[in-house]
């Protein structure tokens, strides 16, 4: 571990603000046997600029520009090009503490070591963290990486310690899709993990930046959606409760997507009510008290009150177990 080569990938499209920070951040990591490949993909900014005046003064700095393809396309980029054994995602306007990288590598050894994080918006600085750190195998894998605990967390790429091996042996790739496509790689990438390691470092810092892609109304969010929840009852055909987990997270991004457009809201609610048959003895089972709330909501089809408290509470963060 302690000479292991670590590849870490930073997509970047018009970060200029934020990039000289970020990029810092990982030069100025204690473990120091990295490869930093950095993927600027189109930008129009002064982002390229600012990563070569910061790469040309360090060789472990291997940078790709590219026509504007998307985030999809400037990580798979990274990942062709990767030559570690372990892989790591940085988004190019987060940063990681100067012992990110160690603590990772210095985790008890799983195929996916996922770390705890620190959201930042506004000057504000959230901790998200998890009840206990622990090493999951192949037995409980399905019920901790379908839980409302534990799948914040494995919805993305960033804080996490990749096995490049895997990656590169089961041809492992982001989808080439404006939505979801985080999500899909990580579960793809579980198909194959065999343990999971959760640790806590809070030395990943997200910062949230308003008007990016993720924070923007996403056309078609349900068949989008719809991809994910195929993929979780592929890998947990014979659990229940991962149906009933997946259809109200997707429920919660779904209706989260149109908090201020009622009409939309309205259309998207009846396609999901008509869509929640079924899934209330399973909810009765695995759901949390607030999610079987939701979808008495969404099953009786109370579409005035569900859109109240969504834009009371404007972020499906807010909705806990």
């Amino acid at each position: 571990m302690k000479t292991s080569l670590v590849t870490v990938i930073v997509p970047v499209f018009n970060k200029d603000k934020y990039i000289t920070r970020c990029l810092q951040s990982i030069q100025n990591q204690s473990y120091t046997n990295l490869e930093i490949l950095v993927i600027d993909d189109g930008s129009t900014d002064k982002s390229v600029e600012k990563i070569m005046s910061i790469s040309e003064k360090d060789e472990r700095f291997r940078v790709f520009v590219q026509e504007n393809l998307g985030v999809s396309s400037a990580r798979n980029r990274g990942l062709q090009e990767s030559k570690g054994e372990y892989v790591i995602f940085v988004d190019a306007d987060d940063s990681v503490d100067e012992s990110f990288i160690f603590q990772l590598l210095n985790a008890k050894r799983a195929d996916l070591v996922v770390s705890t994080y620190v959201t930042q918006k506004m000057g504000k600085r959230t901790i998200n963290d998890f009840t206990e750190s622990f090493v999951s195998g192949m037995s409980q894998r399905d019920d901790v990486i379908f839980s409302q605990e534990y799948f914040a967390f494995l919805s993305v790429p960033w804080a996490k310690l990749f096995n490049n091996k895997l990656i590169q042996t089961h041809d492992i790739c982001f989808a080439e899709t404006d939505y979801g496509e985080d999500t899909l790689f990580v579960l793809d990438y579980l198909k194959i993990a065999r343990s999971l390691n959760f640790i806590r470092t809070n030395s990943y810092i997200n910062n949230i930046v308003e008007g990016t892609i993720s924070r923007s109304v996403v056309e078609n969010i349900w068949d989008k959606l719809d991809n994910i929840l195929t993929v979780a009852i592929e890998m947990a055909p014979n659990n229940n409760g991962v149906r009933a987990f997946m259809f109200i997270r997707n429920s919660k991004l779904a209706l989260n997507n149109y908090t201020f457009d009622y009409q939309e809201f309205k259309k998207m609610f009846y396609i999901i009510s008509d869509r929640a048959r079924g899934f209330h003895e399973e909810a009765q089972q695995s759901l949390g008290r607030n999610d079987r709330i939701l979808l008495g909501l969404i099953e009786g089809r109370k579409l005035i009150t569900t859109f109240l408290i969504f834009r009371a509470r404007q972020t499906i963060g807010s909705w806990r177990r």
